[in-house]
C-alpha cells in the first residue's frame, strides 16, 4: 500500500513510513498529520500508542485512523492549540 501511495502522490513533503507501532518513536512537534488504516485493533497497548502519536503532532495537527471497517468506524481527532 505504501508503494502505491508513493506512486500516486506528487507531494514530496509527504513522508511515508512503515513502522512497528508497538515500538514507535517520533520526535515531538514534528508532524501535521498521523494516519493509520486498519491497524489499531491489533495493538495491545493502545493507550500508550495514542500518547506516542499525540506528542509529535504540531499545534492543530491531526491524527486520523480507521479501525475495522473504515466507512463505519472512521475517527478523526484534532489536537488543540498548545499554549
Amino acid at each position: 500500500m505504501l508503494s502505491k501511495a508513493k506512486e500516486t502522490s506528487t507531494d514530496n513533503t509527504i513522508i511515508y513510513r512503515q513502522e512497528n507501532l508497538e515500538q514507535l518513536e517520533l520526535s515531538p512537534n514534528t508532524y501535521d498529520l498521523a494516519y493509520s488504516s486498519l491497524t489499531l485493533h491489533y495493538i495491545e497497548r493502545l493507550s500508550q500508542l495514542l500518547k506516542t502519536i499525540y506528542q509529535p503532532l504540531k499545534s492543530y495537527g491531526y491524527s486520523i485512523f480507521s479501525s475495522e471497517h473504515p466507512i463505519i468506524l472512521l475517527v478523526s481527532i484534532r489536537k488543540p492549540l498548545r499554549k
